[in-house]
C-alpha cells in the first residue's frame, strides 16, 4: 500500500501509479510546468522531485531545506484546524459574548438598556452605602459597581444576573481587613484597610478562577440549605445591628453588632432625633415600595411600579430635605466631600505575611460569593429555559474580581435584588451589565458633589432593608411544615454561632458541618432488604437502610431480616468504594444476628451498582470467602457487563462460580430451593 503525506487534504492531490510500481502524488494547485510530484515508496521516507528528473547531488542539496513547501503548507493546514477545532470552541465556551453577540438585534438592545439603566440607579446609592461596610472611602463602593460589571459582561454566561457590591461581601471584607491590621497592631486608617480590601479582593478572583479551570464548580454544593440559611439569616442580623447607632445618631466605630445597644441605651438623652425620624420614615418608605411592587408584580395595570426606583427616590429626598432644611447644620450627619474621578489600574500591593493571613477568608469569601450567585443564575436560567456553568460562572467571577481589584473594587458577586430588577426590566444579555456600569460613570464624572448632602442615617436604612430582605422566612416554614427536627437544630446552631462568635467563624462551621454529613452519608451505602412474596415470582421491599443501626424491634421487618428458609435478599442501591464497603459489611453482620432463623444463603442484587473500585472488590472477596467458610452460598443478581471482567480479574467470579451468577431475583431463589427449570438464566455465557 502506499503512504500519503500528513497534512495534505485529498482534495488538492491526485495518486497515479508509476511504471516503477511507485505512487506518483501530483500537486494539481501549481501551475504549468512548475508541477511537483511527490513519490512515496512504502519502505522509504518522501522524495520531493519535480517531473524533470534531477541528479542525485541536486536532490541530496534539496533534502537539505529545513522546511519543504508542502510540508510547510501542511503545518499551516494543521495549525488552521486545531484552531478551528479546538481553540475557538473553547475560546466561545469561556468568553460567552463573541456567541450570543452575533444574535443581538435592536429589540434586545432597547430591552438591555431600560434593565440597565433601572439596575444603574439602584447601584450608586448601594455602592456608596455598603463602602460603610468595607470600612472604605464611599468612591471604592462606586468603583466595585463598575469595572466588575464590564468585565462579566465579556464573560458571564447568566442573561440576568447582576452582580456588583453586595452587603454581606461587604461586610465579610471589611470585618477581615480591620480584623488583620488590629491582629498585627497597625493603626486602622482607611488607606491601610483600602490596601488589604484590594489584596482580598485579587486573591478572591484567583481562587474562583482557578476553581472554574479545575471545574470545582460542584462547590455550589457543599453547603447544605438549611445552613446556609442559618448562616445568612446570621450574617442579616449582623448587617442590620451594624447601622442601630447611625439610626440613633451616633457613630461607634469602636463597638461592632449588638455590643452598640447597651452603649445607645447609656447615652440615650444624647439620640438625635432627627436621624431617628428620617432613618424610620427611609425604612418604611424602601420596605413599602418594595412590597407594593411584589404584590402588584402580576397585575398589568400597576406594571409602572416596577419601574420606580425606590433606593434612588429614598437617597435624593434624603439629600433635597438635608439642603433645604439645612439639617446637616443641626447635627444630622452627612456624606460630605470625598474625591472622584474614575479609578486609575494599578496592581494591588501584596504582602505575603497578609496573604498568609487572608488566605481563610478569601476561600470563605469566593465560595460564599460563588454560592448565592449561582443560586440566582439558575433562578433566571430555568425561568427563561436556557443553562449557565458552574464552572463559567467561576472563570467569569474570578476574572471581574481580578481587573476589579485593580481598579479599586471590593469583591463583587450576583444580587438576588437586583437580579430580580434586572429581569423584572426586561434584560435579554449580559449586555444589561454595561449600560448599568455607564450610569455610574457618569455618577463618578458629574455627579459625586450631588451626594454630599446625603445623610448617613439614608445609607443606613438602604442597608438595614437590603439586610433584612435576606431573612426568608418561607424555608424555615417548610422546614417546620415537614417536622425536619434535624435541619431546623442546623439552621439553629449555624445562626447562633455566626451571631455570637462572628461571621468566619459561623461559616467555618457551617462548611465544618456540611462536610460532615457529605461524609457521613457517603459512607453508608443504601441497601434495600427485600423479601418474595409467597407463591409468587414477585418480591416487595422491606426495609431501606441508609445507615447501620438496625436495632428497631418494634417494626415487622426486624426479625424477618432472613426469610424461613434461610434466604436474606438484599438489594445495593449506591456504587461501593473505599469510604461504604466496610458499612456494608458490618450491615450485613447485623443482619445475620437479628434474624432467629439460621442463614443459608446471600442474594446480592447489584444493578444499580455502577461502580467497584479496588477496595471494594477487596473487601467484596473477603465477604464471600467468609459466607463461604461458614457453608453459607452467595449468589449475584444482575451484575453490569462492564464489571464483568472486575469480577473475574479480582477472582470474586472464580469464588461465586459462573453457576451463581443470575439474571433474575427469582431464577437465583429458585436455583437455591433447587426448582430452577426451563431456559438457565444465569451469565453461563458471559466472556471474561
Amino acid at each position: 500500500m502506499p503512504k500519503s503525506r500528513q497534512g495534505d487534504p485529498p482534495s488538492e492531490r491526485s495518486t497515479l501509479l508509476g511504471s516503477d510500481g511507485k505512487a506518483e502524488i501530483i500537486n494539481e494547485d501549481v501551475e504549468g510546468s512548475e508541477k511537483e510530484e511527490i513519490q512515496l515508496d512504502a519502505t522509504e521516507d518522501v522524495l520531493l522531485s519535480t517531473e524533470k528528473q534531477e541528479p542525485q547531488s541536486f536532490r541530496s542539496l534539496r533534502s537539505l531545506r529545513p522546511v519543504k513547501w508542502a510540508e510547510d503548507r501542511g503545518l499551516f493546514r494543521r495549525f488552521a484546524n486545531w484552531f478551528v477545532t479546538w481553540f475557538i470552541p473553547r475560546l466561545i465556551y469561556y468568553v460567552p459574548i463573541l456567541e450570543w453577540i452575533r444574535s443581538y438585534t435592536f429589540s434586545s438592545f432597547l430591552s438591555d438598556l431600560i434593565a440597565g439603566m433601572s439596575v444603574g440607579v439602584m447601584l450608586v446609592p448601594q455602592g456608596l452605602a455598603y463602602a460603610s461596610l468595607a470600612r472604605v472611602k464611599p468612591i471604592y463602593g462606586l468603583y466595585a459597581c463598575f469595572t466588575p460589571l464590564l468585565v462579566y459582561v465579556v464573560f458571564g454566561n447568566s442573561r440576568q444576573l447582576a452582580i456588583g457590591p453586595e452587603a454581606m461581601i461587604a461586610l465579610l471584607t471589611g470585618t477581615n481587613a480591620v480584623s488583620l491590621l488590629t491582629q498585627t497592631s497597625r493603626d486602622v486608617n482607611e488607606d491601610q484597610v483600602v490596601i488589604l480590601v484590594l489584596m482580598l479582593s485579587f486573591m478572591v478572583g484567583c481562587l474562583n478562577l482557578l476553581m472554574g479551570i479545575f471545574r470545582f464548580g460542584f462547590l455550589d454544593n457543599i453547603l447544605s440549605k438549611p445552613i446556609l440559611r442559618g448562616f445568612i439569616t446570621a450574617v442579616a442580623i449582623l448587617i442590620a445591628s451594624e447601622q442601630i447607632d447611625i439610626f440613633f445618631g451616633f457613630d461607634l466605630p469602636d463597638y461592632h453588632g449588638y455590643a452598640k445597644i447597651p452603649y445607645i441605651f447609656n447615652h440615650s438623652a444624647e439620640i438625635q432625633p432627627i436621624a431617628l425620624v428620617m432613618g424610620i420614615l427611609s425604612v418604611i418608605f424602601l420596605y413599602g415600595v418594595g412590597l407594593l411592587k411584589q404584590k402588584t408584580k402580576n397585575k398589568s395595570f400597576w406594571r409602572w411600579l416596577t419601574y420606580i426606583p425606590e433606593i434612588l427616590v429614598v437617597v435624593l429626598l434624603g439629600i433635597s430635605i438635608t439642603a433645604l432644611a439645612g439639617l446637616h447644620k443641626k447635627g444630622l450627619e452627612i456624606l460630605g466631600t470625598f474625591s472622584g474621578g474614575l479609578p486609575i489600574p494599578q496592581i494591588p500591593e501584596f504582602d505575603l505575611n497578609d496573604m498568609s493571613l487572608l488566605f481563610q477568608p478569601a476561600i470563605i469569601i469566593s465560595i460564599v460569593g460563588f454560592v448565592e450567585s449561582i443560586i440566582v443564575a439558575r433562578v433566571y436560567a430555568t425561568k427563561h429555559n436556557y443553562s449557565v456553568s458552574a464552572n463559567r460562572e467561576l472563570v467569569a467571577l474570578g476574572l471581574a474580581n481580578i481587573i476589579g481589584s485593580c481598579f479599586g473594587a471590593w469583591p463583587c458577586f450576583g444580587s438576588m435584588a437586583r437580579s430580580a430588577v434586572n429581569d423584572r426590566a426586561g434584560a435579554k444579555t449580559p449586555m444589561a451589565g454595561l449600560f448599568a456600569a455607564l450610569i455610574v460613570m457618569v455618577a463618578i464624572l458629574f455627579l459625586l458633589p450631588v451626594f454630599q448632602m446625603l445623610p448617613k442615617v439614608t445609607m443606613a436604612s438602604i442597608i438595614m432593608v437590603a439586610a433584612l430582605a435576606l431573612i426568608e422566612t418561607e424555608e424555615i416554614r417548610f422546614l417546620i411544615k415537614i417536622r425536619a427536627i434535624k435541619d431546623l437544630v442546623l439552621t439553629a446552631l449555624t445562626l447562633l454561632v455566626t451571631v455570637i462568635l462572628g461571621v468566619e467563624v459561623g461559616l467555618t462551621t457551617a462548611i465544618i458541618l456540611s462536610l460532615f454529613f457529605i461524609v457521613k452519608q457517603s459512607t453508608m451505602p443504601t441497601v434495600t432488604l427485600r423479601s418474595r412474596i409467597p407463591d409468587t415470582e414477585q418480591f416487595h421491599d422491606l426495609k431501606v437502610f441508609k445507615d447501620i443501626n438496625i436495632f428497631d424491634e418494634k417494626k415487622d421487618w426486624f426479625y424477618k431480616t432472613v426469610d424461613q428458609k434461610g434466604f436474606m435478599i438484599l438489594r445495593i442501591e449506591d456504587s461501593l468504594y473505599f469510604a461504604n464497603i466496610s458499612s456494608l459489611k458490618a450491615l450485613l453482620r447485623k443482619l445475620e444476628q437479628a434474624s432467629q432463623t439460621p442463614l443459608s444463603a446471600v442474594v446480592l442484587e447489584l444493578k444499580n451498582v455502577t461502580n467497584f473500585d479496588t477496595s471494594a472488590l477487596q473487601v467484596l472477596k473477603e465477604i464471600v470467602e467468609e459466607y463461604h467458610e461458614r457453608h453459607v452460598s452467595v449468589c449475584l443478581v444482575k451484575l453490569k457487563p462492564e464489571n464483568q471482567r472486575l469480577f473475574f480479574s479480582s477472582g470474586i467470579l472464580d469464588l461465586v462460580g459462573t453457576d451463581h451468577v443470575f439474571s433474575k431475583t427469582n431464577d437465583a431463589i429458585s436455583f437455591l430451593e433447587g426448582t430452577l427449570t426451563g431456559p438457565y438464566s444465569s451469565y453461563h455465557h458471559m466472556i471474561v
